[in-house]
């Protein structure tokens, strides 16, 4: 009796994201991101596989600059794959095992006045937040292969370029109180120039 207590939420989860379509809802986790950060960030393709650790993967992801920015998108991404925990789905928890992402091109700068591109304005006023039952969304790890870092100081027009051919970062506590217990780096190449002799 206990397994079968145990086994139909279970098989009826597993039956659920099998047959779940995560690519319609694309045009509205867009939407989302824009208006959470009052930039375009464009999807080419997402897609969710069901396993012990059920799988979301996006593909062709981009963010755009600020404005003033000096390249058109902020954040080019070719690959990104989260890994959710299943038995915690079961009781509506949404713990995500792992993020990874592939190919990473990060541009970060600031303006002549020192603000950063990463600084972000809110397309629309924040809703009222839902009352919480006390649960709250966890990342166990980042991870990346082959991170491109770019930073543009826009006082000197100095930038600085930072690769890697691996990077993993291990947290503890939610993503609101992010605790990193770990980072390993392998493999990075750090360059620098000044952008205004081009």
């Amino acid at each position: 009796i206990a397994g079968i207590i145990v086994a139909v939420p279970v098989v009826g989860l597993a039956t659920f994201i099998a047959t779940f379509d995560i690519g319609k809802y694309k045009g509205l986790i867009q939407d989302q991101a824009k208006a959470a950060t009052g930039r375009d960030v464009v999807i080419g393709d997402i897609k969710m596989a069901f396993s012990l650790t059920p799988a979301v993967t996006l593909t062709n992801v981009t963010m755009a600059n600020a404005p003033w920015g000096s390249r058109p998108q902020m954040v080019i991404l070719k690959t990104a794959v989260a890994r959710l925990s299943l038995i915690p789905l079961l009781s509506g928890k949404v713990d995500i095992a792992s993020i990874t992402a592939e190919d990473p091109d990060l541009w970060l700068e600031t303006d002549r006045q020192g603000k950063g591109n990463w600084e972000f304005t809110s397309a629309a006023p924040a809703a009222t937040p839902a009352k919480s039952d006390g649960a709250a969304l966890n990342v166990g790890a980042l991870g990346a292969t082959g991170l491109k870092l770019n930073y543009k100081d826009g006082k000197t027009g100095q930038v600085t370029k930072v690769g890697l051919k691996s990077l993993d970062v291990s947290l503890d506590a939610p993503l609101t109180a992010m605790v990193v217990t770990r980072v390993e780096a392998s493999d990075a190449a750090v360059s620098m120039k000044d952008a205004r002799s081009e």
